[in-house]
């Protein structure tokens, strides 16, 4: 997996990125399954898992919104790639 390559552009800046990459880089590093599962569970609520599914707005949305759905699906799809799901 290349996550810099295929996850990267989901994020509108460098600090979001940054922040999504060092989830990443906790659960490449943890010492047991039970510290992985509790960092991958600590990853998905940081960034809008949603459990897996994707998120969506009502026709009556406002931009506002429109706009924070947009960045939660982005993270959570980043998620999905690096997750496998």
């Amino acid at each position: 997996m290349n996550v810099a390559k295929n996850c990267k552009q989901y994020f509108e800046t460098e600090e979001e990125w940054e922040l999504f990459l060092k989830g990443f880089t906790s659960c490449v590093f943890a010492k047991t399954i039970e510290e992985y599962d509790d960092v991958v569970e600590e990853w998905k609520a940081d960034f809008h898992w949603n459990n897996g599914v994707p998120h969506t707005t009502s026709i009556d949305s406002s931009v506002v919104e429109i706009q924070v759905c947009v960045e939660k699906e982005a993270a959570r799809q980043a998620l999905a790639y690096c997750l496998g799901s």
